[in-house]
């Protein structure tokens, strides 16, 4: 978090687009509302910067102040604002005081994983492929799980849906924590109703490595090796062997201080929304997974969120595979896959039975590609501008790096 406004540079900025002009330009009843918006978003900064100043357990409640300028004020009056002059620049140093780099590029759409109207295939139960020895990759978010999905699509016997599956929770309630009372993204068991579902969902939004979905084929198999990967597996693996007793799980491991300072930009990059206006979270938004026991949250600064997420994904993928046979998952580093990628799709194809073609081998004979789902261009040592914010919290970790080592997972 960079340096926070005092409520008086605040109060000078909302001056300059006062005299702009754009309030000239509303009905008098909008004019008088928008005075009130103002009122309200200086008093709610002068409330915050009180409780905290610089302090950064104070990030998301500012965020939150930023959030209803943005949608309170921004809303009525941004078509009225000059292209380059005083007003705007007091808006767009609103807007991105707290990641002031955004203004560089106005900030990539924001992605909120809400239901957007699809239009999906018809396909009878009947129909449905078996799902033969389904792969699952289960990670903490941010830990290159998007590199690994995409690169393992590649292979001619993998389907997938072709993206992660945020949307099957906004179609099939039970998979939606508000269908239990926000807890978590936690599920351990599913009921045969439930389980149908599950299957019907995927096998409807099907499509084979060159992206041709499963309903357009006019010979489809009746046997499918299907790739699914999102966060919220990590805390569903018990859940997911309910729904596909064949599953296997590709635990994929990211360094903690590499990992959680790409929680935290991904937190501050507010693309992909996952859940607003939580029951018992004092703020807005929640970005990512959802772990056991958030509500113990509520005071604390971004950097320990994003480090408690990485700890429960982790610590949960750990114990839930212990109780599963060997031969059920296989363990691989984000490092290994980014500095090893032919040796590291050699060890995963053989681990999943997939061909390694002589196409598969020249692909991943040179450094993979940019993920699709990347917020910045990686560079060496990013997190290092994080490591300050992220070092107090790293001590909670020390257990569960511990427990890896004696799993001989981590050398």
């Amino acid at each position: 978090m960079e340096k926070v406004l005092s409520p008086l540079e605040v109060k000078q900025l909302v001056e300059a687009i006062r005299q702009g002009g754009c309030l000239e330009k509303l009905s008098i009843i909008d004019k008088v509302a928008q005075e009130t918006c103002f009122e309200t978003f200086l008093g709610r900064w002068q409330v915050v910067y009180t409780r905290f100043q610089q302090n950064p357990i104070g990030e998301l409640s500012y965020r939150d102040v930023i959030f209803y300028f943005k949608e309170a004020v921004l809303t009525k009056i941004r078509k009225y604002l000059s292209t380059e002059g005083k007003d705007k620049q007091a808006v767009i140093a609103i807007e991105f005081m707290l990641y002031p780099q955004g203004a560089l590029q106005i900030q990539k759409k924001r992605l909120f994983h809400r239901r957007k109207p699809q239009q999906v295939p018809l396909l009878e139960s009947s129909l449905h492929p078996e799902f033969d020895r389904p792969l699952f990759i289960v990670s903490a978010p941010r830990s290159g799980s998007s590199l690994l999905f995409e690169n393992l699509s590649k292979f001619e016997e993998i389907w997938s849906i072709g993206q992660e599956s945020h949307d099957i929770e906004m179609d099939i309630n039970y998979l939606h924590p508000k269908a239990h009372d926000y807890k978590s993204n936690r599920l351990t068991e599913a009921s045969s109703a439930v389980a149908t579902d599950v299957k019907h969902w995927f096998a409807k939004r099907l499509q084979n490595s060159e992206k041709t979905a499963y309903t357009k084929i006019e010979n489809p198999p009746k046997k499918i090796r299907f790739l699914e990967k999102t966060p919220k597996n990590s805390l569903r693996i018990p859940f997911l062997k309910q729904v596909f007793p064949q599953a296997r799980f590709i635990f994929l491991y990211r360094d903690p201080l590499e990992n959680i300072s790409s929680l935290l930009e991904f937190w501050r990059s507010s693309r992909f929304l996952t859940y607003k206006d939580m029951p018992r979270w004092s703020h807005k938004e929640w970005y990512g997974l959802l772990p056991p026991n958030w509500e113990s949250l509520k005071d604390s600064s971004l950097a320990e969120i994003a480090t408690y997420q990485w700890r429960m994904a982790n610590q949960t993928i750990l114990n839930d595979l212990s109780d599963l046979t060997e031969n059920a998952y296989c363990f691989v580093t984000y490092k290994e896959l980014i500095e090893q990628p032919r040796k590291t799709f050699q060890r995963l194809s053989s681990f999943a039975q997939l061909t390694w073609s002589d196409e598969i081998n020249q692909l991943f004979s040179q450094p993979l590609p940019l993920s699709t789902m990347v917020i910045s261009p990686p560079v060496t040592d990013k997190w290092r501008q994080y490591e300050a914010e992220i070092s107090p919290y790293l001590s909670s970790l020390a257990g569960l790096i511990k427990q890896l080592r004696n799993e001989n997972l981590l050398i």
